[in-house]
């Protein structure tokens, strides 16, 4: 198993030499699993850069998990260039006690 960071920032992501070391994007994990699925926890701006990088991997199949519909975990969803992508298939879940607010 193989879990990645792509952002951790909350609300707003930040940019400035401050953030060089632990990043300035917003909340996105990604995680490989022995049986090598994706697993994409939240898309915040972190998301972005994910994206680029499945690309170049030639990968199209996620599972997506957003925790809670709260604008810094899905503000990168418009930007992760993969769901452009006619061959892109995404498994979307939601955790059950905001999975309404996930719908809408």
């Amino acid at each position: 198993m193989i879990i990645r960071c792509w952002g951790a920032r909350g609300s707003i992501p930040v940019s400035g030499p401050e953030y060089l070391k632990y990043g300035g994007d917003t909340t996105c994990i990604e995680i490989r699993t022995s049986e090598d699925e994706i697993i994409i926890i939240d898309a915040g701006t972190g998301i972005r850069k994910l994206g680029s990088r499945l690309l170049e991997e030639e990968r199209f199949q996620y599972n997506m998990i957003f925790t809670h519909s709260h604008w810094d975990h899905i503000l990168g969803f418009p930007f992760f260039k993969p769901i452009y992508r006619k061959e892109t298939s995404i498994r979307m879940f939601g955790c059950p006690f905001t999975q309404d607010s996930i719908k809408k």
